[in-house]
């Protein structure tokens, strides 16, 4: 297999999963002594929402449940809302399960009507919310964070997920409402993320949020006939999770942080601000970095100055002064390809033999496209990595006479892109007053829609460009007009 970021392809590798010898242990040991949950009573029917996405098994869980309910003689019913899902679109199962069929009257959960509410994504689940009440439902919410199709078309999408989550807590309640990160749990134990959706039934019927017996979902499971075996280990393996999740947590391969959401504490301004520096200094040295603070600490002084305290517009010279001056050239891909952290995410995620292959389009080597103009990226073997070690060395070189890439139009714009953003903070940050505040702010932001390499980067500076200069221009107007005045 070859996962392709931008530069890298991992060709031969397979994702890592754990010891199964310590799988198979604790599904020997552990499974079979978990304590079974006292199952929810049924008052006229249970109405159970599943949100997600097509093609990530959302519908077979109705099904399952369904076929569940039936042979414990229940009554039940499935209304699937599919919308594109054959274009990874959102995909609703309504699904009401019943003492007899005959309590069953209409199969759509109304608003308010819903007892849980399983979302197997976040975005996907967010239109079901007015189907909760408070008092009478529960949520499990899936946190993995998946790009939807929109990112295609916009980058400047936002993914606002900790609103997200707000918006689940605020309808119903935090004690009602369990978050979790379902689908790198299930990546991390199964290599595959198909596992994530019977690992969250697994995690509600263990919470006694499915009013089902075991028994009837494994051998639903069983008569679906797909994937059989893997199916009954991430059910249980979810049941494990919601009564145990530190075992879970012990045999994951990958990073440790917890798969259940925790508070963070909030970085500070200070904090951010010294974090942004120590990066410069690794990028480039100390003398570097406090060019950054300088101009950093310049608008912290003045903001506090004219409008009684620093806040928005220091961090905003903060986040966006350190982007610019932080460019990603020749030297930076090398050191954060060579620094050790590119290699120890491949070990954390990969096994088996596999070789990296680099896809580059070197500025004085890359051929342009006969059709776009565009210089083609050039396929580079694992021996790149030897010359980057070398080229991340020679940082020191960077914008100086000795470095070959600095004469190159792109370089040459990323420098004078500093320059000029100094500049815009100098007189916009000494034209600030609470009338202006947000139009100040707009400014020093606009840095954040520069991005890209090449010319997708020429391309989005040449759009940000304009709004930079009609910006100043109307805020150096404004305040002229108010001088005079």
């Amino acid at each position: 297999k070859g996962f392709c970021p931008s530069f890298v392809s991992v060709v031969g590798a397979q994702l890592k999963k754990p010891s199964q010898e310590d799988v198979k242990s604790i599904e020997q040991t552990v499974f079979s002594g978990l304590r079974e949950p006292n199952l929810p009573d049924i008052d006229g029917n249970y109405a159970l929402l599943v949100a997600g996405f097509g093609g990530t098994g959302v519908l077979t869980i109705g099904a399952l449940l369904s076929m569940a309910a039936h042979l414990e003689g229940k009554g039940a019913s499935i209304l699937d809302f599919t919308g594109l899902s054959q274009k990874n679109g959102a995909v609703v199962a309504h699904v009401k399960i019943a003492n007899s069929p005959e309590d069953i009257h209409v199969p759509r959960i109304l608003e308010g009507g819903a007892d849980l509410l399983l979302g197997c994504d976040m975005v996907a689940a967010t239109p079901s919310i007015s189907k909760l009440r408070t008092g009478r439902s529960r949520a499990i919410i899936n946190t993995a964070e998946v790009p939807v199709a929109e990112f295609t078309r916009n980058n400047d999408l936002f993914f606002p997920a900790d609103e997200t989550k707000d918006e689940f807590v605020s309808a119903i309640g935090s004690e009602n409402v369990s978050h979790l990160d379902a689908t790198r749990i299930a990546e991390s134990l199964f290599g595959d993320s198909i596992a994530t959706n019977l690992f969250m039934v697994g995690y509600a019927w263990q919470k006694a949020l499915i009013p089902l017996s075991q028994g009837a979902i494994e051998q639903a499971i069983k008569l679906n006939g797909v994937a059989v075996e893997f199916n009954l280990r991430a059910f249980r393996w979810g049941r494990l999770a919601a009564a145990d999740i530190a075992t879970v947590e012990s045999v994951m391969k990958g990073p440790t942080a917890s798969i259940e959401s925790q508070v963070v504490p909030l970085l500070t301004l200070d904090d951010k601000i010294d974090a942004y520096y120590k990066e410069l200094v690794e990028y480039q040295n100390e003398a570097y970095a406090d060019r950054y603070l300088a101009q950093v600490n310049w608008v912290k002084n003045e903001e506090t100055l004219r409008l009684g305290a620093a806040g928005e517009l220091t961090l905003l010279v903060a986040r966006y002064l350190y982007k610019l001056m932080a460019y990603k050239d020749e030297y930076e891909i090398a050191r954060l390809y060579t620094n050790g952290e590119f290699q120890r995410k491949l070990d954390a995620q990969f096994e088996g033999k596999y070789t990296l292959q680099f896809h580059m389009a070197p500025p004085l080597l890359a051929r342009p496209d006969r059709a776009t103009g565009v210089p083609r990226k050039m396929v580079f073997g694992a021996w790149m990595l030897i010359l980057l070690k070398g080229l991340a060395r020679a940082k020191g070189l960077r914008g100086s006479k000795f470095d070959p890439f600095s004469y190159t139009r792109e370089r040459k714009a990323e420098r004078q892109l500093i320059a000029d953003y100094q500049a815009l903070v100098s007189k916009a940050v000494a034209r600030v007053d609470c009338s202006n505040l947000q139009q100040v702010a707009d400014l020093l932001a606009l840095p954040e829609g520069i991005r890209g390499y090449g010319h997708i980067k020429e391309e989005n500076l040449a759009r940000v460009r304009q709004k930079w200069e009609a910006g100043l221009h109307s805020l150096e107007q404004i305040t002229t007009g108010e001088i005079a005045a």
